[in-house]
C-alpha cells in the first residue's frame, strides 16, 4: 500500500478548511477507504501553536489527528529530545539516525544544525533552554521540526512526503529524493499520483 507522509501545513489546511484542504480530503477519502496509508511525524507535536506557545502535552496533537479521519493515521515517532518531544513519543537514536537528520537538515538549511553552535554563535548559554521568545531558539526549533520531519517520512520508508512548503518542493527536492524521500509532491501532485 502506498505510504503518504503528511507535513505540518497540509495538516494546519485540513483544521482550518483552507490552502490545500480541498485536495487533502480528496486524500483522506483514500485512506478512509483503505486505499493508501497517510501518516505524519510526531516532531509536529512539538511545533510552535498558531495561537503561540507549545503543547504541553503529546495527547492535544494526537487528539487533532484522530479528528481528521474515520481510520487512525499512524503517527511516526522522531528522535527523542529533551526539552523538545515527549517523554515516550521519541525513539533513542544511534549515529546513523542521527547523521541521516543532519544531512537531511544541511539539504534544507544553510544554519547550523544543533543548537550549541547557535547559540555560541549568538553568546547564549547552549546549557540552558530559553523561552520561547528568544528569535533564534525558536527559528532553530522550527528548522528542526521540519528537518525531523522529512527524517521520519525518510526513515520509516514512505513513499511521498505531502508539502506545499516551497523549501522542500523546489531546488533541495531532487536531493532530498536521492538521500531517501523517493517522492515529494505537493497535495495536488498527490492526489494524481494516489488516483485521488
Amino acid at each position: 500500500m502506498m505510504t503518504l507522509t503528511l507535513d505540518t501545513n497540509s495538516i494546519i489546511d485540513l483544521e482550518t478548511n483552507e490552502g490545500a484542504a480541498p485536495e487533502l480530503r480528496r486524500l483522506l477519502i483514500k485512506h478512509d477507504a483503505g486505499l493508501i496509508d497517510l501518516r505524519v511525524a510526531g516532531i509536529m507535536a512539538s511545533e510552535r501553536l498558531r495561537v503561540g506557545g507549545y503543547s504541553p502535552t503529546f495527547s492535544g496533537f494526537s487528539e487533532r489527528v484522530s479528528r481528521l479521519s474515520s481510520r487512525p493515521i499512524n503517527v511516526l515517532e522522531p528522535i527523542g529530545r529533551s526539552d523538545m518531544t515527549y517523554w515516550d513519543e521519541g525513539i533513542w537514536a544511534d549515529d546513523s539516525m542521527i547523521q541521516l537528520e543532519a544531512d537531511i537538515h544541511s539539504i534544507l538549511f544553510s544554519k547550523p544544525y544543533r543548537w550549541v553552535d547557535i547559540a555560541l554563535q549568538q553568546g547564549i548559554d547552549p546549557a540552558i533552554v530559553p523561552d520561547e521568545n528568544n528569535q533564534e531558539w525558536r527559528k532553530w526549533r522550527n528548522r528542526l521540526c521540519d528537518t525531523s520531519a522529512m527524517w521520519c517520512h525518510i526513515y520509516y520508508g514512505g513513499d511521498m512526503f505531502v508539502t506545499r512548503d516551497q523549501n522542500y518542493l523546489k531546488s533541495k527536492r531532487i536531493a532530498l529524493e536521492t538521500l531517501g524521500a523517493k517522492l515529494i509532491v505537493d497535495p495536488a501532485g498527490a492526489c494524481k499520483a494516489a488516483g485521488a
